[in-house]
This record gives structure tokens, C-alpha cells and sequence, in this order.
């Protein structure tokens, strides 16, 4: 017994559409522990990276995955570069940070 039915579909095939990053997870971390201002910045953009690669805009969609990644980049660099100074400030001027230290600690035997 032969199949009586034929089964055609069109099947219609999107054109391939680029994905750009977005960046997301390293703005959050960048806002969280780096600086704050160019992290809501970092946040803003990739989300309009998201919404670029939704609707298709892929030409906008790699500007802005590129913006996102040079500011990350610089958000990274100034707060890697601030907690540096920070600790090279607790380490060489510890007399700076005497008022914030307890009463206990500041009385040394000698």
C-alpha cells in the first residue's frame, strides 16, 4: 500500500542576522565594583545592543557592542587603577587613617 498523502511545506529560511555581544554581565560587574557612572552608561548601551540585535539592526546593534566594550574596557581600568591607589594610600599612610582607628590599637607597647 502505497503513502497516498504528500507532505510539502514551504519552509521559509530567515537570512541570517549577526548577534552582536551586549556586554550585559561585565556592566552590571563594572557598575557594582568599578565606577558606577560609566557603569549605568555600560548598562544603557547594551541594552540598546539587545534591542539592535532583536529588531534586526545589526549595523547599530556592532556600534554599539563596540561602544559597550571600549567603556567596560575604561570602567575596568579606573577602578582597577583606584583600588591601587587606595591601597598603596593604607599602606604608605597609615598615620592618615588614625582618627579611624579604635583607641586600643593606636596604645603600643614599645
Amino acid at each position: 500500500m502505497e503513502n497516498d498523502f504528500k507532505m510539502e511545506e514551504d519552509v521559509t529560511v530567515p537570512p541570517a542576522v549577526s548577534r552582536e555581544r551586549t556586554y550585559l554581565a561585565w556592566s552590571i560587574f563594572n557598575t557594582i565594583f568599578c565606577c558606577t557612572s560609566i557603569g549605568i552608561i555600560t548598562i544603557v548601551f547594551s541594552l540598546q545592543t539587545e534591542t539592535a540585535n532583536l529588531i534586526g539592526n545589526s549595523a547599530r546593534a556592532k556600534a554599539r557592542s563596540r561602544l559597550v566594550k571600549k567603556l567596560n574596557i575604561a570602567s575596568s581600568v579606573i577602578g582597577i587603577v583606584f583600588i591601587i591607589l587606595v591601597i598603596i594610600i593604607v599602606v604608605k599612610m597609615p598615620q592618615f587613617f588614625k582618627p579611624f582607628l579604635p583607641l586600643d590599637q593606636l596604645k603600643r607597647p614599645h
